[in-house]
């Protein structure tokens, strides 16, 4: 006779080729949804704001630093540029770890990452308004558009992205 089952089976009352018994396979779809969903928004946000504000505060120690005068349109040292890429690498894996530390979602490469663009848009949330009361003293949009042009901007923001992913990595395994 013909085999009901043709898949191998021990001790148990269905056998392995059974829809039932197979482990569920998730799509990046439903594990993009559920990554978002159990995002803690209230502490990303405060985690971001206080990041911007230290990343703020540290900048300009670090120009006064090295007597670097930062002028809107005017190039700036390639040393400069270098150690902001490594503080904001520094400054979004510590921001990442208080995140994680505070907010209860478990850790993981993808909710770092998913913190680090919060981060990124609250950031482009305060430039612009904070923009908006430097305009009554004399910057133009077309000053903030510069920065924004700027290769280095990306490459910090890029870098930033990424030690955030890879704090949620790391400190997934630490967890452990």
């Amino acid at each position: 006779g013909t085999l009901r089952h043709s898949c191998f089976q021990d001790r148990c009352t269905k056998p392995l080729c059974d829809p039932s018994s197979s482990p569920q396979v998730y799509t990046t779809a439903h594990l993009l949804r559920a990554t978002i969903a159990y995002m803690n928004y209230k502490v990303a946000g405060i985690t971001s704001i206080g990041l911007y504000i230290a990343s703020f505060i540290v900048g300009m120690l670090i120009s006064s630093f090295l007597n670097i005068n930062i002028v809107p349109g005017t190039p700036l040292p390639t040393t400069f540029l270098l150690v902001q890429v490594a503080l904001a690498m520094l400054m979004g894996a510590a921001g990442t770890t208080v995140y994680f530390m505070k907010s209860g979602v478990p850790a993981s490469a993808k909710s770092g990452l998913f913190f680090g663009a919060i981060s990124v848009v609250v950031g482009f949330v305060l430039d612009f308004i904070l923009f908006i009361p430097g305009m009554m003293y004399g910057y133009s949009l077309q000053q903030l558009a510069s920065f924004y042009a700027e290769p280095w901007f990306w490459i910090t923001l890029i870098s930033m992205l990424m030690a955030s992913s890879l704090t949620g990595f790391v400190f997934l395994r630490w967890k452990q």
